[in-house]
């Protein structure tokens, strides 16, 4: 639940004023996929003010927010967080599993489709390489806890917390991967860019969403150009659930 403060902000219009400065923090990979879409609305909704970007893991962005070094902080799940501090859960975003249509065929030669449509068992795929996240990221600890309960060892050959990055290594034949949905946007565009395309569905029994959560401190005012920017990272996170939804053929 947001602050009453927080809720009438994100309520206002455009902003003519200022030439305020909006520190915003996000982990790397994060800011890669959505802050220049943010970056240019915001522009036109507050010309003169500046927007500062932060890139660090959570914990140490949720640091920087209480020692007020940042007005807002969207990341994953974060831990002890001090009374200091409100948050709101943006999205609950889903993880993926990513293989090039070229390696699918090669796995499945007698049809891929059935094995990813509506979802991929991942017993399927104990013959295929991935890449992987981190092992400490939450999205990656449900992963391995299904991989653990159904019994299934998946070929990892590389290791490294940029999905993105993955997403290219996929298309390029060299592994398949996961993803999570803020990462999706840029998969499609990679489909634009080559002839092999990419395949996203869900993971067959995958219990667990990966929660998405906007930050900042209670204690202090917010400005309305800090308010006017969360409001269109809840617009862009609003629009990834509905791209959940779609992937998931959850009915709205």
């Amino acid at each position: 639940m947001m602050s009453r403060h927080l809720s009438t902000v994100f309520d206002a219009g455009r902003f003519q004023d200022t030439s305020s400065i909006v520190r915003v923090g996000t982990t790397e990979g994060r800011f890669r996929m959505v802050m220049p879409e943010l970056l240019e609305q915001f522009r036109r909704d507050c010309p003169d003010a500046r927007v500062d970007g932060v890139m660090a893991p959570a914990d140490q962005l949720r640091k920087m927010l209480e020692n007020g070094e940042l007005d807002l902080v969207f990341s994953g799940l974060t831990l002890d967080t001090p009374d200091c501090i409100d948050q709101e859960l943006l999205f609950d975003e889903h993880l993926y599993l990513v293989i090039s249509e070229e390696m699918a065929r090669g796995v499945f030669p007698d049809g891929f489709e059935a094995h990813l449509n509506p979802d991929a068992d991942l017993g399927d795929f104990t013959e295929v390489p991935f890449c992987k996240s981190l092992p400490h990221l939450h999205c990656m600890q449900i992963l391995e806890e299904l991989l653990d309960e159904k019994g299934i060892r998946l070929q990892t050959v590389h290791v490294s917390a940029h999905f993105d990055l993955h997403q290219e290594l996929a298309i390029r034949n060299y592994a398949a991967c996961f993803t999570l949905t803020m990462y999706v946007p840029h998969l499609y565009q990679l489909n634009k860019l080559y002839e092999n395309q990419l395949h996203v569905c869900p993971v067959k029994g995958l219990r667990g969403t990966n929660p998405v959560f906007l930050l900042w401190r209670k204690d202090l005012e917010m400005s309305p150009e800090a308010a006017a920017f969360a409001r269109l990272l809840k617009g862009k996170c609003a629009e990834l659930t509905r791209l959940d939804e779609q992937l998931n053929n959850i009915p709205e």
